[in-house]
């Protein structure tokens, strides 16, 4: 026979341990989506980490109601600090434990109790850290793996996988951030044994287990609820957007200062670096997000249209002139050019590579080079 199941570890709602005001609606938007696509999924259970509770505890309860799962913590009274299910004909425990001044304590009681239950097989999901879930796989050698998670995710940068390891018969998992990877543990139970051997050739008797770490990516495929579900988050989100920053005017530029004048302004001068231009993607960034419905996201707008944020650029609700990668986004913004056009100290002539990287970064773009990508948006009359 055979059974599933879904158990996740450290930040799943929300990643930082609060809400930045501007975009806190949009990210409770975002983790109730997330929510009901767990519930799609199957999720069992789940280690809040501190960051789950950023909107507070009321809103927590609504998350883990859409989301079907249950929340598990040893050291956090408000939870449950174990589940055993019967997965197979096997009894499978799952214990949270997040950071508290005695995880390893805690984690000790809760997994004592889960054998009292029954508990044949023992996974612990820490929203702890690795250092500390190392630990808690010394001090509980009968465990079966600790999946390991974080107490908060800070910032957009990915983090790197590090490879799985096993610390006697304890298996220690770990993803990288933004659900890059899943792990993947199977476990064959035979002649009753519940100590797994290694991943490896299958021992002619005996249990055993194999866990990988498989990269998530739209090759793998889509599941239709989720991505009904996703596009109406990013509807939703687009049209309050719309709303809520409709008079969110761009900051005036300091007197003397210049200000963004946009693409056809470059245009009347520079004819044959607009031409190439227009062959660019980043000519189309701008459609790009509206077609997705995520002209008004601000995960997103900032690095799609010209001046985002900047005195006399754009804004979320403002983006007249300016939609798009345009000319001012690398070579800075025009207005004295325009008026003193032989003055090579107003604009930036030719800009770095290094400029791109303001957009070009994890967790949105993986494995950029800019030297490489900078020769794609060159062309004759425009650097060449």
């Amino acid at each position: 026979m055979r059974a599933n199941a879904l158990a996740l570890a450290g930040p799943t709602f929300f990643g930082e341990p609060s809400l930045k005001t501007d975009r806190a609606d949009q990210d409770r938007e975002k983790a109730f989506a997330l929510a009901r696509a767990l519930k799609t999924m199957g999720l069992l259970a789940f280690a809040p980490s501190p960051s789950d509770l950023a909107a507070g505890p009321d809103e927590l309860a609504r998350l883990v109601t859409a989301s079907a799962g249950t929340p598990l913590s040893a050291d956090n009274a408000g939870f449950l600090r174990w589940i055993v299910r019967d997965m197979a004909g096997v009894k499978v425990g799952f214990v949270g434990v997040g950071p508290s001044p005695q995880p390893r304590e805690a984690a000790k009681t809760a997994v004592a109790a889960a054998r009292t239950e029954g508990a044949q097989v023992l996974v612990v999901l820490g929203s702890v850290g690795r250092g500390e879930a190392k630990r808690i796989a010394d001090d509980l050698p009968d465990l079966t793996a600790i999946v390991v998670g974080s107490e908060a995710s800070v910032g957009e940068a990915n983090t790197l996988a590090p490879p799985i390891e096993r610390l006697g018969d304890v298996l220690v998992i770990e993803t990288g951030n933004h659900l890059q990877q899943v792990a993947v543990l199977d476990l064959w139970v035979r002649e009753g044994s519940f100590r797994f051997a290694a991943d490896g050739t299958p021992p002619v008797q005996g249990s055993f287990s194999r866990v990988s770490l498989v990269d998530v990516h739209e090759r793998m495929g889509k599941d239709p609820e989720v991505r009904a579900e996703l596009l109406s988050l990013y509807k939703r989100i687009d049209d309050r957007n719309r709303e809520r920053f409709r008079d969110r005017l761009p900051r005036p530029s300091a007197p003397g200062a210049a200000r963004y004048v946009g693409v056809e302004e470059c245009k009347a001068c520079h004819v044959g670096s607009w031409k190439v231009w227009k062959t660019t993607q980043h000519a189309r960034a701008f459609e790009t997000l509206q077609s997705a419905f995520k002209g008004h996201n601000l995960d997103c707008v900032g690095c799609h249209v010209t001046g985002y944020d900047e005195p006399g650029g754009s804004t979320v609700g403002h983006v007249e002139r300016l939609e798009g990668v345009q000319c001012e986004t690398c070579h800075g913004p025009g207005s004295l050019h325009v008026k003193t056009p032989l003055d090579p100290s107003l604009l930036v002539g030719k800009p770095k590579p290094t400029r791109c990287l303001g957009c070009h970064h994890p967790p949105h773009v993986e494995g950029f080079d800019a030297e490489t990508a900078l020769g794609r948006i060159l062309g004759p009359g425009h650097g060449k």
